[in-house]
């Protein structure tokens, strides 16, 4: 699915009409915003059926959504001018720069993620499958001068499967994140005194998506909804959850 420049162009008009607001988001945008992610996710991983699966469909649905009401509240931030509305065509250009910044490039590292994600979760099923054999895993970086300064220090970090340290540190730290775990069946743990030093995570990466199935955490700035949207936003903003 792509949105056609017919269908941008008339959406700005129906922003500046005051048609399409907060409370009546374009659900077109949505279904392409949520289909664009939503295919991303390891087909594997959507066959499984499981309940996690279940729930990064429905994360990815509100994360959608909040990420179109966002866009569009935005850009009607930019209608007002010093004497009532700008002019359409300065609207027009304004309302595109925008678009392209929600749906270009902010979209792209959204799709990698959510294929990173997808693939954490699986290996983690796995993880949890072996752990009787393989008690450990063990934090690996790429070792290269791209290392985030938010993974070096856990580089080569040991601990048991079921340690909680993993409930906050487990791959993705970031966006783009290229760390991984390996299990291992005989470690050397890192001691306390070290774990406690270790960086945190980006805030939206906070939870072991191997256990959540969520990608996107109520930390992201999308889901910063303000208070007279709040019981709207509980109902996805009247929009259908796809699955």
């Amino acid at each position: 699915m792509a949105l056609s420049k017919r269908y941008v162009d008339d959406l700005f008009k129906q922003i500046y009409k005051g048609k399409i607001g907060p409370k009546n988001l374009p659900q077109p945008l949505y279904m392409f915003v949520v289909e664009e992610l939503q295919n991303n996710i390891e087909p594997e991983f959507i066959a499984t059926g499981s309940e996690l699966s279940e729930a990064m469909q429905i994360n990815l649905n509100l994360f959608a959504s909040a990420k179109v009401f966002q866009q569009i509240r935005e850009t009607i931030s930019i209608i007002p001018g010093d004497n009532g509305k700008i002019p359409f065509k300065e609207f027009e250009k304004k309302a595109q720069a925008i678009h392209d910044r929600y749906n270009g490039a902010w979209l792209k590292t959204e799709e990698t993620t959510v294929t990173l994600q997808s693939q954490n979760c699986m290996q983690w099923q796995t993880f949890e499958s072996n752990k009787e054999n393989l008690k450990y895993l063990q934090y690996q970086t790429s070792d290269d001068d791209r290392v985030s300064d938010l993974c070096k220090p856990l580089d080569n970090v040991i601990r048991r499967v079921d340690d909680p340290f993993w409930n906050n540190h487990s791959p993705m730290r970031h966006y783009r994140c290229r760390c991984y775990l390996i299990q291992i069946k005989n470690g050397v743990e890192t001691p306390d005194s070290l774990i406690d030093k270790m960086p945190e995570p980006n805030a939206v990466f906070k939870n072991n998506i191997g256990k959540t199935g969520i990608v996107f955490d109520k930390s992201h700035p999308y889901f910063d909804i303000p208070k007279q949207y709040i019981e709207l936003a509980k109902k996805n903003f009247n929009l259908p959850i796809v699955k």
